[in-house]
């Protein structure tokens, strides 16, 4: 199991009279990872979520939601979400 993800922080200048605001760019979190399962197969999963503040309001969303199988004869098969 691996815990990833990045922290993304921006100050966009809009310029002329107008401010600029921070924001959260395009941090994320997650986790992922893989198993040894019966004859050779394995199991994977990631999971990963992003994190938006600023103009968009603060909020968590899911980016990446998915899980799978793989074989070395057999290939690869997974299900899931990207975002």
């Amino acid at each position: 199991m691996t815990l990833d993800g990045r922290f993304d922080v921006r100050y966009p200048d809009k310029g002329g009279d107008h401010n600029g605001e921070w924001n959260s760019g395009s941090s994320r979190f997650g986790l992922k990872g893989q198993m040894g399962l019966d004859k050779d197969w394995t199991g994977f999963g990631h999971a990963e979520w992003g994190y938006n503040s600023g103009a968009n309001g603060d909020n968590i969303y899911d980016r990446l939601l998915y899980a799978g199988v793989d074989h070395e004869k057999y290939g690869k098969i997974a299900a899931g979400t990207k975002h």
